[in-house]
């Protein structure tokens, strides 16, 4: 099972799956979760983004932190 680590947090389901879909086009595996909500996520699968509405926290491998970083970092100019 890979370590995943935290990216960045969204407000809502619906902002981390678009999150998550903007890193998975480009390469980047990515999920979410409710994070300290319930059980802490224990690795990638169905189910992980499951919950209904609140905060969410979008994870990625902890070898793809960086490049996550990088871009979402670019997607804000």
């Amino acid at each position: 099972m890979p370590d995943v680590v935290k990216v960045t947090e969204a407000a809502s389901e619906q902002e981390a799956a678009a999150i998550c879909g903007f890193l998975e086009s480009r390469g980047i595996h990515a999920t979410y979760d409710k994070g300290d909500v319930g059980q802490p996520a224990a690795g990638f699968g169905p189910g992980l983004g499951s919950a209904v509405g609140g905060r969410q926290q979008i994870l990625v491998r902890a070898e793809d932190l960086e490049a996550a970083r990088g871009a979402l970092a670019g997607a804000g100019k």
